[in-house]
């Protein structure tokens, strides 16, 4: 039974994601997928009544990290990229844990980390924790230590930015006025739109379509085009971006799901941040054409910790590259229920004979 499909069945020309699982709603992807339930990134149920800031949420998240690694007997590893998810959740251990328990967490970065934000690392990430290189900790370290757990923060763009985050960025700063447009009323301008920033008028068809189709299967309030892409990251990317670091970490087949399961803290991937990111399903709208209000609710609370109002008001999303050291040997198909990586050039003919099933 194939429990992931590779971007190649789903995406534009150009998206570099991997795949494609939807959480929430219809499946009407043309394969059957289990994914979300399997390793558990299942999306939870809209409450309209949730009413928690981003800062309670992370605050909160912060406490229990620090709980379960003094109950654990545990050491952390936090992959930070330079970024704002990850400076967020260096940020909310530095506020939350008492002095003495940071010796508990250890930062894995690189060049292409102090590169992003300099001032966070000279200020607050060398003088307060152990430093390990991202490339070494992943290849040497992370499979033989057995009371590490590594800490990623991965579903941050899903939290705050929508599926092609290419296509919102582009809208905000290019197109602003199309932000509050109803994606039902008015659909030709969104298609015309995502065929122009794809190069593929048929998947632009395609995109509208299938994301209409999976809101008007849930109770969430979903009306503007950038709630539309923001449902279609939300609900479809998530799974990916849980799963992703373990692709990475399993091209030498040293560490199992079930293995890495245990000893990864997907940071972002919790009830109340997903609960946060339903009630403020459109965190861009007010973006006013700046690249610099981007992610507004992570950089706040980050500006309240370090008071760097430049990187506040200035800083935008980038690429990071520090969490991924090297590039995907291959690109992955699929995953069997026994969590075993298909790729398309080594395990076609193993495809070929689990595909007939898995098509809807």
């Amino acid at each position: 039974m194939l429990a992931y499909q590779a971007n190649q069945v789903t995406g534009p020309p150009h998206h570099s994601e991997i795949g494609m699982q939807p959480r929430a709603g219809i499946n009407n992807l043309p394969f059957k997928n289990y994914l979300a339930e399997y390793i558990e990134a299942d999306m939870p149920e809209y409450d309209a009544d949730f009413d928690l800031s981003w800062s309670d949420v992370t605050d909160q998240r912060a406490t229990e990290l620090e709980k379960f690694l003094v109950d654990n007997h545990k050491q952390a590893v936090v992959l930070w990229s330079g970024g704002i998810d990850s400076t967020c959740l260096v940020a909310a251990i530095l506020k939350n844990f008492h002095k003495s328990n940071l010796s508990r967490v250890q930062i894995a970065c690189n060049h292409g980390s102090v590169f992003e934000y300099p001032k966070f690392y000279l200020e607050h990430v060398k003088k307060n924790f152990q430093l390990l290189d991202t490339v070494e900790f992943y290849k040497k370290k992370f499979p033989d230590m057995n009371n590490i757990v590594a800490i990623h923060g991965n579903e941050g763009d899903r939290l705050m930015i929508g599926m092609t985050p290419y296509y919102d960025w582009c809208m905000s700063v290019r197109n602003n006025d199309l932000l509050d447009r109803s994606w039902k009323k008015d659909p030709d301008t969104l298609i015309k739109y995502v065929a122009e920033k794809s190069r593929s008028k048929d998947y632009a068809v395609w995109y509208y379509e299938k994301a209409c189709q999976s809101i008007e299967s849930v109770p969430i309030p979903l009306t503007t085009y950038l709630d539309l892409m923001w449902w279609m990251g939300f609900n479809y990317n998530w799974t990916h971006q849980v799963i992703g670091p373990w692709l990475y970490l399993n091209q030498t087949d040293r560490i199992s799901w079930p293995q890495y399961k245990n000893r990864i803290i997907a940071w972002y991937n919790t009830r109340d941040y997903q609960q946060w990111s339903m009630k403020n399903n459109g965190p861009m709208v007010k973006h006013q054409g700046k690249f610099g209000t981007l992610k507004h609710h992570a950089k706040d609370y980050i500006f309240d910790y370090t008071k760097d109002k430049c990187y506040r008001d200035n800083k935008i999303k980038l690429l990071s590259s520090a969490q991924k050291p090297n590039s995907l040997q291959g690109r992955p198909f699929a995953i069997t229920d026994q969590f075993k990586i298909l790729y398309l050039d080594r395990d076609l003919e193993m495809i070929l004979q689990l595909l007939p099933d898995q098509m809807q």
